[in-house]
């Protein structure tokens, strides 16, 4: 949770606050940080801790409250810091340009300052870049937008891979595919927002396995924030959860049911024949229960015959007697 996405406090998360607030002083004084200047910066991260604690609970074998709150602080610090050092890291680089190569590249493979028009020093060629950059940022994506904005603060391909906790070259690709839009929007040809069927085709099981590991490297990143949101979808949806659950149940075991009568049906003999084997192996195995089991039956036939042994003289001595 980021000091942007903080919402209202409750009076759960207001108490809890209250209650912990002097680890707010003893987080400045242990990185001898200046309250006056850094209360403000720390206390926003110290409530993004206490609602998302408050919020999404860890499980109790994984709870760590006081390192969340470290975290969080720590984390709202280095942003206050990055926002302070962005003029300083732009320089006199106050847009980013499709033509000119940079002196400094910081991978080789891509540069940052590569990507949208340079502002030039006339008012209409200025006008024009504008419009060019509007409609370029239209057919850029949510995460390419973002990155682009780190890069137009300064900030370099390593640190954005940081920020959005991804590789050196995934952020380069990013931007790279976001400079062929645009230049596909500055020279008016059509904008490919997917990749070429064919070359989906050929690469599938490597873009299927590159996707897999992808997947499996956001999960473990984020285990707690999506095992949190399950319990909460659960705790809202847990009726709804319960009857798809039984449904699904239900017509997975008539399914089954089927499959298994119309086997029987079409294969009797061989259902006897395995019937009468899996019998003989159970009293191999189990010879005690078997001959115990042969024991009660014979007690109940027993049991029925004499009662109806019973029943027959009864009703023989009532005929005679009529």
């Amino acid at each position: 949770m980021t000091v942007s996405s903080l919402q209202p406090l409750t009076v759960e998360e207001q108490g809890m606050a209250e209650k912990y607030i002097d680890r707010v002083d003893k987080f400045l004084r242990r990185k001898r940080l200046d309250p006056d200047e850094y209360y403000d910066v720390v206390i926003f991260g110290y409530l993004a801790a206490i609602q998302r604690e408050c919020r999404n609970p860890a499980p109790p074998e994984k709870k760590n409250f006081f390192a969340l709150l470290d975290i969080c602080m720590e984390r709202a610090v280095y942003m206050e810091w990055n926002r302070q050092n962005a003029d300083m890291r732009r320089g006199d680089r106050m847009a980013l340009s499709l033509d000119s190569v940079p002196a400094h590249t910081d991978d080789g493979v891509f540069s940052l300052y590569d990507v949208v028009p340079s502002p030039c020093a006339d008012v209409a060629s200025e006008v024009i870049n504008r419009d060019l950059i509007d409609r370029a940022l239209e057919v850029g994506t949510s995460r390419q937008l973002e990155m682009i904005q780190y890069a137009m603060d300064g900030y370099e391909a390593h640190e954005i891979a940081e920020i959005f906790g991804l590789s050196r070259q995934t952020v380069s690709r990013t931007l790279c595919n976001f400079r062929n839009r645009a230049r596909a929007v500055r020279d008016d040809r059509e904008v490919i927002k997917h990749p070429c069927p064919a070359y989906l085709e050929a690469h599938r099981e490597r873009i299927a396995a590159r996707n897999k590991v992808y997947e499996k490297a956001y999960r473990e990143r984020h285990r707690e924030e999506i095992n949190a949101k399950k319990r909460a979808y659960r705790a809202i949806h847990l009726e709804e959860m319960q009857a798809k659950e039984r449904e699904r149940y239900r017509a997975r075991r008539e399914e089954i049911c089927a499959k298994d009568r119309a086997y029987r049906a079409a294969h009797p003999e061989e259902v006897r024949a395995k019937e009468r084997a899996k019998r003989k192996a159970w009293r191999e195995a189990h010879p005690e229960e078997a001959r115990a089991r042969e024991r009660a039956k014979y007690a109940v036939r027993k049991q029925r015959k004499a009662a109806l042994d019973a029943a027959n003289i009864n009703g023989g001595v009532v005929a005679v007697a009529v």
